[in-house]
């Protein structure tokens, strides 16, 4: 699948409280056996834990403080930066 990304931010840089949905995430550092691409859900407000499946991101709803940490960039699913809805993934 190929879609279109912005270009990398740090982690302690919100999106816009209007973009809520599935941003890539950098995630792990250099001691860590998890580290790589991941995606999470940005409700507008806060993070979600991270997955690295897309649409259990879009279903993930469980708040995560621990998120600030990691860089990220929007996505563009169907046209639409980060607009994501759980029904609109398709089986990815």
């Amino acid at each position: 699948m190929s879609y279109k990304v912005t270009p990398w931010y740090p982690g302690n840089v919100k999106p816009m409280p209007d973009r809520p949905g599935v941003y890539q995430r950098k995630v792990g550092g250099k001691q860590s056996r998890n580290r790589g691409i991941a995606y999470a859900y940005w409700s507008g407000v806060q993070w979600s834990l991270y997955s690295y499946s897309i649409t259990q991101a879009a279903r993930e709803h469980v708040v995560s403080g621990l998120q600030a940490r990691y860089p990220w960039r929007g996505v563009v699913f169907d046209d639409r930066m980060s607009r994501t809805r759980p029904e609109t993934l398709g089986d990815w």
